[in-house]
């Protein structure tokens, strides 16, 4: 089972240095201080820690669904680059879409095209794929 809390100020230095790994950068792009900011007000979203046995492993962050999109939207998954390959992306996925403060709504998730590790493990964890626009897939969570 893995824990989420909220991201803290102080996550801000271990996050940033996994984006050394040139998959993350890749996919995910930079966190800088203007990222930071917006992810401490929490007035768009959540941005949230995953721990798994104390140890921190991955960080996601959800757009919350408004009256344009009334949908939530994952906006970034990301597994700690020393736990890659060990199922954690997969229990995240399987286990985010069952938190109180999503409300049972549907989430959507666009990935690139050419992650296709990412995609493999939506597909794996039940999520619908969708469009494509852009070179961006969408993925779909509606409980079903």
């Amino acid at each position: 089972m893995l824990h989420f809390r909220k991201f803290a100020k102080e996550d801000f230095s271990w996050y940033a240095s996994w984006f050394r790994d040139e998959e993350m950068a890749t996919f995910l792009g930079e966190v800088d201080q203007e990222w930071l900011a917006s992810v401490l007000s929490g007035e768009e979203g959540m941005e949230l820690v995953v721990m798994q046995d104390g140890i921190v492993v991955g960080e996601v962050g959800i757009v919350y669904a408004t009256a344009d999109h009334p949908y939530h939207v994952i906006s970034n998954v990301a597994v700690n680059p020393a736990n890659r390959n060990k199922g954690i992306g997969l229990q995240l996925l399987r286990e985010i879409v069952l938190l109180p403060e999503l409300g049972g709504k549907e989430i959507r998730a666009y990935l690139s095209k050419n992650n296709g590790s990412a995609i493999r493990v939506f597909r794996r964890a039940g999520w619908k794929d969708g469009t494509e626009e852009g070179g961006m897939l969408t993925f779909c969570w509606t409980g079903e």
